[in-house]
């Protein structure tokens, strides 16, 4: 039976934070603001997840 590990692909979740700090959000107060930046992340469908699974190789 093949042996698989997962992957996580860091660059993926930097690059979509560096994007969503680039956003700037007008709003009332905090709480609109925080209510626009989950649209913006749920609509983007930001989050992850930021892995795979790779064919372990001999020696790990």
């Amino acid at each position: 039976m093949a042996k698989f590990r997962i992957a996580v692909d860091l660059d993926a979740s930097r690059e979509e934070a560096e994007y969503l700090e680039s956003i700037d959000i007008e709003a009332e107060d905090e709480d609109e603001a925080l209510d626009k930046a989950d649209k913006i992340v749920k609509e983007g469908m930001f989050g992850g997840p930021y892995y795979n699974v790779r064919e372990k190789e001999d020696g790990e």
